[in-house]
């Protein structure tokens, strides 16, 4: 079977994400993923296993080009407390904006919480910071760089001067971009609206049109008077509670969108994505057969 490099790409974070989630909620597979005969494998279990504080699990989005295959020369690094209102393939599009010397495309933080931590303790960041919730790694770039000796040496330096990575990967990331900004291309902030409660009231230049399953389009005339606003694409619930916790099924099983076309706030967006998320947990599972 011919697989193209998206494909690749896909099935490969797959396999990543499902190791992960194996070792952090089910710790009686470790000993039985050591047997798997897949590649990387074992070195994921040893960044779970290791007491060492360079060697973090959480730092994974920072060696992704040591545990996916050289084959994979892009990939798109997600949490899994998102969600998309848009067609991925808009955003690996991206790609093709990365000037020669780029590798990292994300979106700055909507907030200066992250900034004003960050520099309190001596590592500033260039503008409010960038979160790592959504990341697009050309691997292939990072591969023929310094990233993993310079990752390291940057996690190794804030434990001997500070005692502590702040924000864990990101606080790394953040580091690592503000002494060399060229790595780095910006992308719209509608591609990661983080709504954490600490920052419920805060308003953001952006709306998110819940669908019905039956229109291609929400957009209406109404959006035209009003192009300040942009629509969400990628929504991240950073923080807690997460849907699982807070989940409740629906009577009908069906959401009906409220279209208002005025900014959205971090509660609103939460509010709306675990209404869309209920929406998604009652669908008869035969649709995606």
């Amino acid at each position: 079977m011919r697989l193209s490099k998206h494909r690749v790409a896909s099935l490969a974070l797959v396999f990543v994400t499902v190791i992960t989630t194996l070792y952090l909620h089910l710790p009686g597979q470790k000993k039985a993923i050591h047997g798997w005969r897949i590649s990387n494998s074992i070195y994921l279990a040893a960044l779970s296993m290791s007491r060492d504080p360079l060697l973090s699990l959480w730092l994974k989005k920072l060696c992704w080009q040591e545990i996916l295959p050289n084959q994979v020369k892009q990939v798109i690094s997600l949490d899994a407390d998102v969600m998309f209102n848009r067609n991925i393939q808009d955003l690996w599009n991206i790609f093709n904006d990365f000037s020669d010397e780029q590798m990292i495309g994300g979106v700055f933080e909507l907030t200066d919480y992250l900034r004003t931590h960050m520099t309190k303790l001596g590592y500033p960041t260039i503008k409010t910071g960038v979160n790592a919730g959504m990341l697009l790694l050309h691997l292939e770039r990072i591969r023929h760089s310094n990233w993993s000796v310079t990752w390291r040496s940057v996690k190794r330096e804030m434990h001997s001067k500070i005692g502590e990575v702040p924000f864990q990967d990101q606080g790394v990331l953040n580091t690592m971009i503000y002494r060399r900004p060229s790595l780095f291309h910006e992308i719209p902030c509608e591609w990661n609206i983080v709504a954490k409660l600490p920052f419920a009231d805060n308003t953001y230049p952006v709306i998110w049109v819940v669908k019905h399953p039956d229109r291609a389009d929400c957009v209406t005339g109404e959006k035209s008077r009003n192009q300040k606003l942009h629509l969400a694409s990628l929504v991240h619930v950073a923080g807690t509670p997460k849907p699982e916790t807070v989940f409740k099924s629906s009577k009908s099983g069906n959401y009906s969108p409220v279209i208002k076309y005025t900014a959205f706030t971090a509660a609103k967006f939460r509010e709306v994505f675990m209404e869309v998320y209920s929406a998604f947990r009652t669908m008869d599972k035969g649709c995606f057969y």
